[in-house]
């Protein structure tokens, strides 16, 4: 039987599981729920292919700006880039940062009661201990479906085209002709 120390240790690691690795897209990305009000673009990571055979490729992170006229535009913490979409070798857009924490941590809360009578009422441990089964498989079911799906990405070329990606830019139209590149900013992020 599984003793409370392996159970928390199970639970925390289903929390880091799908947690963004990009620590700025996680600063910067809204929860799902704020995400039909939020007025920037996702966060995009894109690869370029190398200009030489022994090159490094390159890796462009930041918030996706637009796709237009074959270019991709991603604005970083320094400065903007326009790169020709014919350079991408791959990308992942995050649409929404997903919370497996949240599940994580309702699920302990729900187990914990039974835990707590399983130690103050050692002779009935298992009675109690097995009636916590249920919340628990639960949780760690959901805390897993959440953290390790990838809903809330777009993945180029593997699963999506680059211009799917559009439709989560701050301008999925086009740039207005009255917006300065040079002006555009990340919002805070705290």
């Amino acid at each position: 039987m599984l003793n409370s120390k392996k159970i928390l240790a199970i639970l925390l690691i289903f929390i880091q599981s799908g947690c963004i690795t990009d620590k700025m897209a996680a600063k910067f990305l809204p929860t799902v729920a704020n995400a039909g009000n939020f007025k920037y673009g996702g966060w995009i990571i894109a690869d370029l292919k190398a200009k030489q055979d022994n090159d490094k490729s390159n890796r462009v992170s930041g918030e996706l700006i637009s796709i237009n006229y074959h270019q991709v535009f991603i604005l970083d913490t320094t400065q903007m880039h326009i790169i020709p979409d014919s350079i991408i070798s791959t990308a992942t857009l995050y649409m929404y940062k997903t919370q497996p924490g949240v599940f994580a941590s309702l699920t302990i809360l729900a187990f914990l009661p039974n835990l707590i009578a399983a130690i103050a009422v050692p002779e009935y441990a298992g009675y109690f201990l097995g009636l916590g089964v249920i919340p628990l498989m639960t949780g760690i079911i959901f805390t897993a479906t959440e953290g390790g799906t990838k809903r809330n990405q777009l993945i180029f070329p593997a699963r999506n085209s680059l211009y799917e990606f559009n439709k989560y830019a701050r301008f999925p139209q086009g740039i207005p002709p009255e917006i300065e590149l040079s002006q555009l900013e990340l919002p805070s992020m705290k």
